[in-house]
């Protein structure tokens, strides 16, 4: 009996023995030292495009008032060696540059969240060029073997209009930034009637002219175009 009690405790402890040495065999688990991922938060704006009707026409967008130096000048030379001198003729003018936006029968404007994004034609001199009559300074002097100033100021009057019209386009950019806030509010104006708009700095117009685009982003378009 007691023979047999003795087989059973050594076979326990062989048990016992080989279950301490697989568990130390066992890798235990190192606790992870990643760092956890932030939580990525997402939104989306509400977009829809709507359809704002005008008359058509022109808008004009932009004023610029400049004081204008116009010369003309015509050199003679005799038998291709004597110098006859030039006659050289000024007018001095104020001029008033007039600029404006095609309008189509309907501008599609795009809305995401607060901002209404409107796409518009590039913006154009309105012509001829108005002048003020009453500030045109002329000089004009003859050289020293001619005698025809007073034609040639005559020649350079009768092209003041189409040289006005040739300066039109150097104020183009100045008009065009004018020009965008004038858009700007006469959008807003029909959104506020038609759409519920509100007027505060949250909600805002964002005008692009041919060639302009926004960067690519998330939310709410960015204040002007980069």
């Amino acid at each position: 009996m007691s023979t047999h009690l003795l087989s059973i405790a050594i076979l326990a402890c062989i048990a016992v023995a080989l279950v301490l040495a697989i568990k130390g065999t066992i890798p235990r688990n190192k606790k992870s030292t990643t760092a956890p991922s932030p939580a990525i938060a997402t939104s989306a704006q509400s977009e829809r495009v709507v359809v704002m009707p005008t008359a058509g026409g022109r808008l004009e967008v932009a004023t610029v008032l400049a004081r204008e130096t116009l010369k003309r000048s015509d050199s003679r030379i005799l038998f291709d060696f004597l110098d006859l001198g030039t006659t050289a003729s000024e007018i001095r003018v104020d001029a008033v540059y007039r600029y404006h936006v095609g309008m189509q029968r309907a501008w599609p404007l795009r809305i995401i969240g607060t901002s209404c994004l409107v796409h518009v034609g590039a913006v154009r001199p309105t012509l001829p060029v108005a002048f003020d009559s009453a500030t045109v300074e002329r000089r004009t002097a003859s050289g020293w073997a001619r005698f025809n100033k007073a034609e040639n100021l005559r020649e350079l009057e009768r092209s003041l209009t189409g040289l006005l019209a040739d300066r039109a386009p150097l104020y183009r950019h100045q008009a065009q930034e004018a020009g965008r806030a004038v858009v700007a509010e006469f959008v807003a104006e029909w959104l506020v009637r038609e759409q519920q708009w509100q007027r505060d700095p949250e909600h805002r117009v964002v005008v692009l002219f041919p060639g302009e685009r926004l960067p690519l982003v998330t939310g709410d378009l960015p204040l002007a175009p980069q």
